[in-house]
């Protein structure tokens, strides 16, 4: 069972971020400029053996996160170092004034779409091959969107399920490949398609 820690909002250099609350291993949850509200899981903290979660303060809003080690999966860092750098969206998901420009329907619109079950996420059938699915992809019941590895066991992630449509499209990603994700945890983000 996972632990919460509170992840410190500051500000450098002109700049947003969230600091580590402790030392540890740090692992992203969220894909690299990711759309994330008050509350989201944003990744873990590693501590002697024990996982605790890190999510998005609600003084930060509505934002876009961009992990400092989203490539790496795993990252030695200390207390006080920088884990993700924030730009503020307004109430709308647009980009808010000064920040560069980004597509942010990614933020609230669109329906979320679950992991399955808890477990390591890849979004990749293996490492040189393709993603299952990218932004803007349509997707529909029963289509392969990503694998969750329990115990060496690759389980087959598939779209569909109570409250999503038959036919949607790909808004956002919000789970970085190669990280661990808890059941229930947004996976995707999908916009109906008629």
């Amino acid at each position: 069972m996972s632990a919460r820690l509170d992840l410190r909002l500051a500000e450098r250099d002109g700049r947003r971020v969230l600091l580590s609350p402790g030392a540890g291993y740090f692992v992203a949850a969220v894909d690299r400029g990711a759309a994330v509200s008050p509350g989201d899981l944003l990744g873990f903290l590693l501590v002697l053996g024990r996982e605790h979660e890190l999510r998005l303060p609600a003084e930060a809003g509505l934002c876009f996160a961009t992990a400092r080690a989203a490539e790496v999966r795993r990252a030695e860092v200390g207390y006080g170092d920088e884990l993700f750098a924030l730009e503020a969206l307004d109430a709308k998901g647009r980009a808010a004034q000064g920040s560069s420009a980004r597509n942010a329907t990614e933020a609230g619109a669109g329906i979320a779409v679950p992991a399955t079950q808890t477990g390591r996420y890849y979004d990749r059938p293996s490492p040189d091959r393709p993603p299952f699915v990218r932004v803007g992809d349509e997707i529909h019941s029963g289509q392969p969107i990503g694998l969750i590895e329990v115990m060496k066991t690759f389980n087959q992630l598939v779209y569909g399920g109570p409250g999503l449509p038959a036919r949607a499209r790909v808004l956002a990603i919000r789970c970085a490949n190669e990280t661990e994700v808890r059941r229930g945890q947004e996976l995707l983000r999908v916009d109906p398609i008629a």
